[in-house]
């Protein structure tokens, strides 16, 4: 039985929601007829607002935690923002309300989709940020090199960047002979795993000498 925390949570993302859909079905209206001004006709705030807390309960849009919005979460947005938009439409044809434009039903999927999906992007990359921002004691900060650049590295640098760790990555080792020169996440592939003496002389020599050797490739253990 889900806590009341639990229900007060999805409580404010059901209004959040409703109120984002609100509004995207205002400006998608504008969009689809510039000459109809932004509030004709005012229910299509409240229409906006139902379909799309209704249509977006199958995908569990109600339940996201955005602060740890994913790439499942932005398709269940997508797929939401789908239903809500042909839901929208039906409920206009089915009243006798003319739609604003013929593509009205496309121009509203894609307005919900970037003011339900953007938001929940924005969250997370503002939280991400954050915690990489959160300086650790300089005293103990470890200077690390990555051996295997693949996508457990991925996930590696994805947990170091999205909190405070004592770790400052010089760079990444790869497997492939394609690899050195590129980046991932914004670090440098310095060389292949079996360039790893020459890497850590070229470091050394230039002040930046790693103080140890994070192995993220299994085959390497």
């Amino acid at each position: 039985m889900p806590s009341q925390r639990s229900v007060k949570r999805i409580a404010v993302n059901i209004a959040l929601d409703g109120g984002l859909a609100a509004m995207a079905a205002i400006v998608a209206h504008w969009l689809a007829d510039p000459r109809g001004g932004w509030l004709h006709p005012l229910w299509f705030l409240a229409g906006g607002g139902i379909t799309l807390v209704l249509a977006g309960a199958p995908f569990r849009l109600p339940q996201h935690y955005w602060r740890f919005s994913s790439v499942a979460d932005l398709i269940a947005v997508t797929k939401g923002s789908a239903a809500a938009a042909i839901a929208f439409a039906a409920g206009l044809l089915l009243t006798g309300t003319r739609w604003p434009s013929p593509t009205f039903p496309i121009i509203h999927m894609l307005t919900l989709l970037v003011f339900l999906g953007g938001p929940r992007l924005a969250w997370r990359i503002r939280l991400s940020r954050a915690g990489a921002r959160q300086a650790a004691d300089p005293a103990e900060t470890r200077h690390v090199l990555l051996v295997g650049a693949d996508e457990i590295a991925d996930l590696f640098l994805r947990a170091v960047g999205s909190r405070a760790v004592p770790l400052r990555i010089d760079g990444l080792l790869a497997m492939g002979t394609n690899q050195p020169g590129r980046r991932i996440h914004g670090f440098p592939i310095l060389g292949m795993v079996d360039e790893v003496e020459t890497v850590l002389e070229r470091l050394a020599a230039e002040g930046r000498r790693p103080d140890a050797l994070v192995i993220t490739d299994p085959d390497l253990r």
